[in-house]
């Protein structure tokens, strides 16, 4: 297969603006995490603008190299087609984005503007990546492509090694240049100012290393690096001292285990992988639970684990793990006050980014003290507001996005996502059926591995969203979205 574009082309308009819209995209990529991670709104909105543009770009390009073609419509060259795969998944989004418009219109309480901040960043981190896939699908080629893919690992990898080096450095409670407001007892921060989110961004990184290890007939030197990579982002990944974000590579690498067990076309080598992978997931658990370390001392340090192992066996020891969640636990509260505010509006929710604002009137209790009434007006409010007394996120992606979008928003972003993840299947599928041909390996091994990430990427980001909010910092939202329609583009066959 050649991914060159065709040879000696000349300059044209068409071609500046993809270009162009090419540049756009990998600037928002590989700058947004140094903007500490795009959360604030002076940074939120430029990296926006750049994928806006892109998308300008993009469509302008496509429109007028659609207006010159020859007379025999000759398809674009050098872009890669768009498959049926690439299709459905981009069609399957659009009634969502149709509804989260509609919705911000259209208020749940008296008295809310119809469109605020919080709305606004709501809808834009659900129609930026929208927007970056589209980029992706318009104009680039698989070179650029690969290129990008490169830059974009070995930018996490060049995070990753600034991580542990500011840990060791003493240097853990700056973020860049800033002194944090949180220190988070001394964890690993790196370009974050939370280190959950860094865990979350390097974990999108190890599904990427971890696949080019994997990935057939692949060329040593690159394997070296890869490994070199992986272990850099396992280190920061450990440093961050998220359970949250260790539990959920753990367990999503354990279930996509079987995807390497279809790789290589004799038994051994098909088992070699999945082998190795678990016996290093086993190495890893054994080595957190049972040698002194930092991650062991927090996870047991915690509440809800004392009570889970004091109260092992008993009869109370149902009612009193669930009570030492919703009640003893930050995120057990952050939730009840997510699914009160939910029950107000159960069909369309309380409409998108209204969480922030609207958390007073559906608050929890502070943890140890258990409400007798369940009325939210004799409640404390939880711990850990900002000063403005406002409680940004739930905890939990998948709660707040049934809180603020309702059931009919819940189902309308559950389908797409389950399109998604059956195309990023039968992606790896093809994939590793077109690497095992003969010939098969002369694309770049980055793309072989990509749809195999991309797959990697979902499962691990899907467990961790149940127990954190890490889709709503915008620079890991956008690295997802380019894996996934990195993955779904790879796996498209040549025209």
């Amino acid at each position: 297969m050649d991914y060159d574009e065709t040879p000696a082309r000349r300059f044209t308009l068409p071609s500046a603006m993809h270009a162009a819209a090419f540049v756009c995209a990998l600037l928002n990529i590989v700058l947004s995490p140094w903007c500490f991670g795009a959360w604030e709104m002076w940074w939120f909105w430029p990296m926006a603008a750049l994928l806006f543009a892109g998308c300008l770009f993009a469509g302008t390009g496509t429109l007028l190299e659609t207006l010159s073609r020859n007379d025999d419509g000759a398809p674009r060259v050098g872009r890669i087609p768009l498959g049926p795969a690439a299709l459905v998944s981009a069609i399957a989004f659009i009634p969502f984005l149709a509804y989260a418009i509609a919705r911000s219109r259209f208020p749940s309480a008296p008295g809310l503007p119809l469109v605020t901040m919080e709305a606004e960043r709501s809808l834009l981190l659900f129609f930026t990546p929208a927007a970056l896939a589209l980029i992706m699908a318009l104009s680039f080629t698989r070179r650029r492509l690969a290129a990008m893919a490169w830059i974009v690992f070995a930018n996490i990898a060049v995070i990753a090694v600034y991580a542990v080096a500011g840990k060791y450095a003493g240097k853990v409670d700056y973020v860049l240049w800033v002194l944090s407001p949180w220190t988070y007892g001394g964890r690993a921060k790196a370009v974050f100012f939370c280190p959950n989110h860094l865990s979350a961004f390097m974990n999108l990184g190890l599904c990427l290393a971890l696949a080019l290890v994997f990935a057939p007939r692949t060329a040593w030197r690159v394997k070296a690096f890869a490994v070199a990579a992986a272990v850099a982002m396992a280190w920061a990944d450990f440093l961050t001292l998220s359970r949250g974000g260790l539990a959920s590579i753990l367990l999503g690498l354990l279930v996509g285990l079987p995807t390497l067990a279809m790789r290589g076309r004799r038994l051994w080598a098909r088992l070699l992988a999945p082998v190795l992978l678990a016996g290093a997931i086993a190495g890893a658990v054994f080595a957190i639970w049972r040698l002194p370390n930092p991650l062991m001392d927090r996870i047991s340090g915690h509440g809800l684990y004392k009570t889970v192992v004091s109260t092992w066996g008993t009869p109370e020891w149902k009612t009193r793990v669930h009570d030492s969640f919703w009640y003893g636990f930050d995120r057990g509260t952050y939730i009840q006050s997510a699914l009160r505010a939910w029950k107000s509006n159960p069909v369309w929710g309380i409409g998108p980014g209204q969480h922030s604002n609207r958390w007073q009137e559906f608050n929890a209790s502070d943890p140890g003290v258990r409400p007798v009434d369940g009325n939210p007006a004799t409640m404390k409010r939880p711990r850990y507001v900002n000063n403005e007394q406002h409680l940004y996120e739930v905890h939990s992606d998948w709660t707040q996005l049934l809180e603020e979008y309702g059931l009919v928003g819940l189902a309308l972003f559950a389908f797409p996502m389950l399109a998604l993840f059956v195309v990023l299947c039968l992606a790896q599928s093809r994939m590793n059926e077109d690497a095992l041909q003969p010939g098969g390996a002369s694309s770049p091994a980055i793309l072989r591995a990509m749809p195999l990430a991309a797959l990697l990427a979902f499962i691990v980001m899907a467990i961790h969203s149940l127990g954190d909010f890490s889709f709503q910092m915008p620079s890991i939202t956008w690295l997802f979205a380019f894996m996934a329609a990195a993955g779904v583009l790879a796996a498209a066959p040549e025209e």
